[in-house]
């Protein structure tokens, strides 16, 4: 059993099954037996797709609670040596994902390893939407504890004042509010020193020679550092899945549907463990996606293509293209897909609350806290499934509201106005009566009523014609619409319109 330990942002376990002896068969005197011993893995490290700014390999500093966990898994594994995989999710072309993941892989091996010249190439050639620019600025010097304002990647007066201040803090750097390399060379090994520490708050470094399992003999790093484009998904759509959220203005939902693809992987492998870098089957990061495909199964384009269902790796162990990552990944915990929750946080007139402040509180105890974004959704990852969650939201301290207005309107005060229990499945046996019942509580219908006045409710709510409390068809469709795609009211109304004109 992988004694394995999610996070919101991140995995990490054992992997089970270790092999410290062997059957050998008899044989004549004239002839020998060949040993061959598989590279496998003893450990796993997952860090999340969200720990990473939105298609880039900027390492946000959230990402501190991740290196945290990673440094006692070290610590618990002296002599393991590591080496890095990243990997994207199947939307785009594999050429991209293949340089984005690879792009993202070495962002954490120069963290790991305080590099901040592979930090300053990333930072200065961007690739496609990877573009670490003034965003990244404002939220390393946050980090150090200077304000930069509002972070929305632009130098404005007070970034650069932020800049400045920092610059003068360094005693060497000039003093003009300018990020220049110099001051991103100091800035990028300050930043790594405090997001990447242990548990103890002390600064976390592997050794580039020592702690990898190719000992940095590679000067692109092969053996130590991979990047594995889309070719290794944990989670392959249905083909209707597929084709729906293809749409342009299901672009969102893909996204977040996809979650558990878009990750990065360290594996740690036994102490002593040493590779022949002209036998490695992985490329280097930096090169294009054929070499990767030369190490696929025979079928391994099939392999990662929809089907008629949806798969996922954990259970199905067919989803993967590389026969090499496979193996790997087979008994890992860190490849075990978990749900990736994805709530929408509304008012009581059902239209989003922008940035709202939220507590999430898992069926096992578990809190966690955070923001909702511009358009009130929040995702929280390593959610398993069944669940039960408790999710309390409010409104942010932009709105203006005070604890007195609450207390008038709410019956208490701040800062969360509102509270719902929402129930996470993935039995698909239930009956449609069943799921009518969940989507209802979902979308915060009273449970003490009976289904048939909360479906009469929707439907006069949600313009869900006839409006008359049975469960048809359509509004089964109606009522999963409203309660996975996470829509307001306004949203909703329109898209079922459309869809039944």
């Amino acid at each position: 059993m992988a004694d394995d330990q999610p996070n919101s942002g991140g995995v990490s376990g054992i992997h089970p099954g270790a092999v410290d002896a062997f059957h050998v068969a008899p044989t004549p005197a004239s002839d020998r037996n060949t040993l061959r011993l598989q590279i496998l893995p003893i450990a796993c490290w997952r860090i999340e797709d969200l720990r990473f700014d939105f298609d880039s390999s900027f390492v946000r500093p959230e990402a501190a609670a991740e290196m945290a966990d990673l440094a006692s898994m070290h610590k618990a594994h002296a002599g393991a040596p590591i080496s890095i995989f990243g990997h994207a999710d199947p939307t785009g072309n594999d050429d991209y994902n293949k340089t984005l993941s690879g792009r993202r892989a070495k962002a954490i091996y120069a963290l790991l390893v305080r590099d901040v010249d592979v930090w300053e190439k990333l930072y200065s050639n961007k690739f496609g939407g990877d573009d670490w620019g003034a965003r990244s600025i404002q939220m390393m010097v946050r980090t150090l504890g200077f304000d930069p304002g509002v972070i929305d990647g632009k130098i404005g007066g007070r970034t650069k004042a932020a800049i400045k201040d920092y610059q003068a803090s360094k005693g060497d750097l000039a003093m003009d509010g300018d990020a220049g390399p110099k001051t991103r060379k100091e800035l990028f090994a300050d930043y790594m020193d405090a997001i990447c520490q242990d548990d103890g708050g002390q600064p976390f470094k592997l050794d580039a020679k020592d702690d990898f399992l190719a000992h940095a003999s590679d000067p692109d790093l092969r053996g130590d550092v991979q990047g594995c484009s889309e070719f290794n998904p944990v989670l392959v759509f249905s083909k209707d899945e597929d084709q729906e959220l293809s749409k342009p203005e299901n672009k969102v939902e893909r996204n977040a549907g996809n979650l558990p693809n878009r990750r990065v992987l360290v594996f740690f492998f036994p102490p002593g463990t040493k590779i022949k870098l002209g036998q490695w089957p992985c490329p280097a990061a930096s090169d294009g996606p054929p070499k990767c495909k030369l190490a696929f199964w025979p079928n391994g384009d099939t392999r990662r293509s929809t089907g008629s269902e949806r798969r996922v790796y954990g259970k199905t162990h067919d989803t993967m293209a590389c026969r090499f990552y496979d193996r790997m990944a087979r008994r890992s915990p860190c490849e075990v897909a978990r749900t990736a929750i994805r709530l929408r946080l509304l008012d009581s007139e059902n239209d989003f609350i922008a940035n709202a402040p939220y507590l999430l509180t898992l069926g096992n105890g578990e809190v966690r806290e955070g923001q909702a974004d511009a358009q009130g959704w929040i995702v929280e990852q390593n959610v398993e499934t069944p669940n039960q969650v408790t999710v309390e939201w409010g409104y942010p301290p932009e709105y203006g509201i005070t604890d007195e207005e609450r207390r008038k309107r709410w019956g208490r005060g701040g800062p969360f106005d509102y509270s719902l229990d929402v129930i996470l499945r993935t039995d698909d046996s239930r009956t449609g009566e069943e799921k009518a019942l969940d989507h209802i509580n979902n979308l915060g219908y009273p449970p003490e009523r009976s289904l048939a006045e909360n479906l009469l409710r929707f439907q006069r709510e949600y313009e869900v014609w006839p409006a008359d409390g049975e469960l048809s068809n359509d509004v089964k469709k109606a009522l999963a619409m409203a309660n996975d795609e996470g829509l307001s009211r306004e949203e909703f109304i329109k898209k079922w319109s459309g869809q039944s004109s």
